[in-house]
């Protein structure tokens, strides 16, 4: 994981699951962040997930977790300022422009984009390429393919369904970083990251 190595960079990736993309790929930069912990990958899960699971504040830090939570706009823009200072520490983050899982409850009125037999839902409010913008982090878009994608399951569903199964989860990170520029249009950078994400 080069992006862990090198810091400050926004990893954004389609969220398919409830484990993959937040647990997972964190597993994979472990052999780095063992070494420094300034290395370990941060997450901005949102609060209501967490508190589903109850899932204790200590451990949200212990994890780096940046709790997010869309309902309010003030703890929404903390979660972005906390993420600004991860990122200017030289701190790596995982963070999902979609706003929910693909075919999760926040999104289950809306219609998901395609490109090929890819999903994912069209990034509209976003400010993640703000939060990249204003820090001069580096993105690097990714793919997170999941076969149970649809599959309404529980955090302990999928880590069964992970453990028996064939099932192959995939990360793709076929696109270079990127950076936005300071003079931006959020619609149009939005766009922009949804194409890279796509062909990640």
């Amino acid at each position: 994981m080069e992006a862990a190595s090198t810091g400050r960079t926004l990893i954004l990736t389609n969220h398919p699951s409830l484990l993959a993309e937040i647990f997972l790929l964190g597993a994979l930069a472990a052999p780095l962040y063992l070494e420094d912990s300034r290395r370990a990958l941060w997450t901005m899960p949102d609060v209501r997930l967490l508190d589903s699971w109850g899932m204790p504040d200590w451990l949200r830090d212990d994890l780096h977790c940046i709790v997010a939570d869309r309902r309010s706009p003030v703890k929404s823009g903390r979660a972005s300022h906390k993420a600004m200072a991860v990122l200017e520490a030289g701190g790596t983050i995982v963070a999902h422009p979609e706003e929910g899982r693909t075919f999760g409850a926040a999104n289950k009125h809306r219609t998901a984009l395609k490109r090929g037999r890819r999903e994912m839902q069209k990034i509209e409010r976003s400010q993640l390429v703000t939060i990249a913008a204003r820090t001069g982090a580096a993105i690097l878009p990714g793919w997170v393919d999941v076969p149970y994608a649809r599959d309404a399951l529980s955090l302990g569903a999928c880590i069964r369904r992970l453990m028996t199964t064939d099932d192959v989860i995939t990360f793709s990170f076929r696109q270079p970083p990127y950076r936005v520029t300071a003079d931006f249009d959020l619609a149009t950078e939005n766009a922009i990251l949804q194409e890279k994400i796509f062909e990640a």
